[in-house]
């Protein structure tokens, strides 16, 4: 176990550097979740916006169509 451990301390960084920078540690992944939540939340929001602006204008052209047939008798 103690040359398991030696091996990995010396061969992680030496294939990281070799792949320019290819393998994932704990600490990139945990900053990769973090942004894809972020990209995620935001897009949530935009999402959000874009449908209450959509309900909000079906509102205003159901409200002229009503406004118009009502009134033109």
């Amino acid at each position: 176990m103690r040359d398991f451990v030696g091996a990995t301390t010396v061969a992680i960084p030496v294939v990281n550097e070799v792949t320019q920078g290819g393998i994932i540690t704990a600490f990139r992944l945990e900053e990769a979740v973090l942004w894809g939540l972020t990209w995620g939340a935001w897009f949530k929001i935009g999402m959000a916006v874009a449908l209450g602006l959509l309900i909000i204008e079906r509102s205003i052209s159901i409200h002229r169509q009503l406004k118009g047939k009502y009134y033109e008798h």
